[in-house]
């Protein structure tokens, strides 16, 4: 497993996504990436108190987590000490016998990508453009570069918050689990992802994605190639 968190090249201000990893022995170990809404106010906050109510959960616990009640909880903590402010959020949750279940509130995205670079699932993105892309009306370049691409329905902070959690994933030899802020897939078309993280080890994989990001990031282009400077952040836990 590896992960990085970098801010945004060519964006002021601080990085408002944060990580977490949390291995309990031999229990389960929890992936989680929250990423702080920007154009509105103490993002970073809402990012910092949805990953330290996921924390609280695992010390009350001990050898399980309730997400879905982190998360309920986190959404009413923003709501009272932070109004206006909201973030995306990421978790992913490996038990002892390698079974997965994923959560996620709006486009902070998750990948289960087999070994040979075949996608097995991917978190869909909670706005218009995310759910037309999941059904089919747009495909990927025509979402990538779609004007309310960065509009997103649900968040962490929201009165009307809720939380998808996807299928029971039984994770096999080499396959692995990418976990990220939109920094990643706002600047990467899905097939270069999965390119990148399947078959590279993780240490090359995630210093390659950055890297490509980065390039991305680092001049204005414009279609075909996407240039969404942004925070990123990424964590790889592959089963071996």
């Amino acid at each position: 497993m590896i992960y990085a968190s970098l801010p945004a090249l060519h964006k002021q201000g601080s990085n408002e996504d944060g990580v977490l990893v949390l291995w309990r022995g031999d229990a389960f170990v929890l992936l989680a990436v929250a990423d702080g809404m920007g154009g509105g106010p103490n993002g970073e906050d809402a990012a910092r108190v949805t990953l330290q109510a996921l924390v609280r959960a695992v010390e009350v616990q001990g050898c399980a987590v309730d997400v879905l009640s982190a998360l309920d909880g986190a959404n009413a903590q923003v709501q009272r000490e932070y109004p206006g402010a909201g973030c995306t959020v990421a978790v992913a949750v490996i038990e002892n016998d390698n079974q997965v279940r994923t959560y996620h509130v709006g486009d902070a995205a998750i990948f289960w990508v087999g070994g040979r670079g075949k996608s097995k699932y991917r978190s869909t993105d909670h706005g218009p453009v995310g759910y037309a892309l999941a059904s089919g009306f747009l495909d990927e370049h025509d979402a990538m570069f779609h004007p309310e691409r960065h509009f997103v329905t649900n968040y962490v902070g929201s009165e009307t918050m809720s939380i998808d959690v996807g299928p029971p994933i039984q994770m096999l030899a080499r396959d692995t689990l990418l976990v990220c802020s939109d920094g990643v897939t706002d600047n990467l078309f899905s097939d270069e992802i999965l390119n990148t993280v399947s078959v590279r080890p993780l240490g090359d994989a995630i210093l390659d994605l950055l890297a490509l990001v980065a390039m991305r990031t680092r001049e204005e282009h414009g279609p075909p190639i996407p240039h969404h400077p942004d925070d990123v952040s990424v964590i790889l836990y592959r089963f071996s």
